[in-house]
């Protein structure tokens, strides 16, 4: 039951324009840990990651919607998340507090790298837009994306309800430089 009510608070939030910094600080307040099961895939990501970066000569790395900041111990890296929560849950210093759907108040091409995990497929058509384009204009070299896909949602009555199903190639079509969609 609790699950389902956080589902229901999700979808009103994700697609009724609600206050997200709202709501994602209450829920990391109250211990709402999202990616508990997920812990097992921290150090493979990382690795995978690490290793891109090491292809393409990348020394910098922005996490956007970086929620348990798994990737804090790359080089130069910068955790950017909506919620103020986050960063005193996780006891991550330095992060930057910003909403990627409006605005990243960073110059364009200040990272080789930005990564978003599980943060694209919350956001409305509206605002992945902007975040997408956001995420372009801040990185110079690598993007690399850990979104769940149509064919990945598709029988997950679970996750359905508050996610989107966007088209991840097209919206980075424009981008210059390298996508990678990992893999679940």
């Amino acid at each position: 039951m609790r699950q389902r009510l956080k589902g229901v608070l999700l979808t009103l939030v994700t697609r009724f324009g609600g206050d997200s910094r709202r709501y994602w600080n209450l829920r990391w307040r109250l211990g709402y840990d999202v990616e508990k099961g997920l812990d097992i895939y921290r150090k493979p990501w990382e690795k995978q990651i690490q290793n891109l970066m090491q292809e393409l000569d990348c020394k910098s790395i922005l996490d956007v919607g970086c929620g348990k900041a798994w990737l804090r111990d790359l080089p130069s890296y910068l955790g950017v998340d909506i919620s103020t929560e986050v960063f005193q849950q996780n006891k991550l210093d330095g992060g930057l507090v910003a909403d990627a759907t409006q605005h990243l108040p960073l110059p364009s091409k200040s990272f080789d790298a930005v990564v978003s995990c599980c943060f694209l497929m919350h956001q409305s058509p509206e605002k992945v837009l902007v975040a997408t384009s956001e995420m372009k204009r801040v990185t110079k070299r690598l993007v690399v994306l850990k979104e769940l896909t149509k064919s990945e949602l598709e029988g997950n009555a679970r996750l359905k309800p508050h996610c989107f199903l966007h088209d991840y190639q097209k919206l980075f079509k424009d981008f210059e430089g390298k996508l990678v969609m990992l893999k679940w």
